[in-house]
């Protein structure tokens, strides 16, 4: 879920043994909702960002089955006038995208299980992308949101395969800040909050 203007934005995975999920959207002052299924034909749309108007998502190809529907995709929606400005396939081979983030400048980012790429916000297309590990995609049956991303103080700050990361996104370098990690988040102090099973962690960002 994100802040999306006056909506709150949201994205599904379907339930099992269908495929589709959707893109929601949410009026918190007057109820109202729009739901946008199929914005990728069988994908989930497992991340989101906003910016100026315009809501970009990111996809898995899995649904609530084992098959996925080809490749992982990106999108851009337009609230304004209710259309996709663009679809793309940011990263040939990958099932599940996963977080996608803006950063200071306004570059486009994303975090999948076993890439790092950077998207144009205008056309989609992959500006620049790097392998940071590898991921059994041949034999992956389900994999919906394995990312985490967020930028603050210059660094973008990632979470992927149990592992934290500060990222430069000069360089795109990853840099392993903590280990083993299911989750993270830029809390509103500007520090980490990272968490795994019982176990809770501050990293605090000086």
């Amino acid at each position: 879920m994100i802040s999306a203007g006056d909506w709150l934005a949201f994205g599904t995975v379907p339930k099992s043994g269908t495929l589709g999920g959707a893109l929601g959207l949410l009026d918190p002052a007057t109820g109202q909702s729009v739901i946008r299924r199929n914005i990728v034909p069988g994908h989930s749309v497992v991340g989101l960002a906003y910016r100026d108007g315009v809501i970009y998502g990111a996809t898995s190809a899995f649904g609530g089955t084992a098959t996925p529907q080809g490749e992982a995709a990106a999108f851009a929606y337009d609230v304004a006038t209710d259309s996709v400005l663009w679809r793309t396939t940011p990263v040939a081979g990958d099932l599940a995208l996963g977080s996608i983030a803006f950063d200071g400048e306004g570059r486009l980012w994303g975090l999948t299980p076993d890439m790092l790429f950077e998207l144009d916000p205008a056309t989609g297309r992959t500006v620049r992308s790097v392998k940071h590990q590898t991921y059994p995609w041949a034999t992956a049956t389900q994999v919906w949101l394995d990312t985490n991303l967020v930028f603050h103080q210059g660094f973008l700050w990632g979470k992927v395969q149990g592992k934290a990361y500060r990222i430069d996104p000069g360089t795109m370098a990853l840099t392993l800040i903590a280990r083993p990690i299911s989750n993270l988040l830029l809390g509103p102090d500007g520090h980490l909050y990272l968490s795994r099973f019982e176990n809770f962690y501050t990293y605090r960002i000086c």
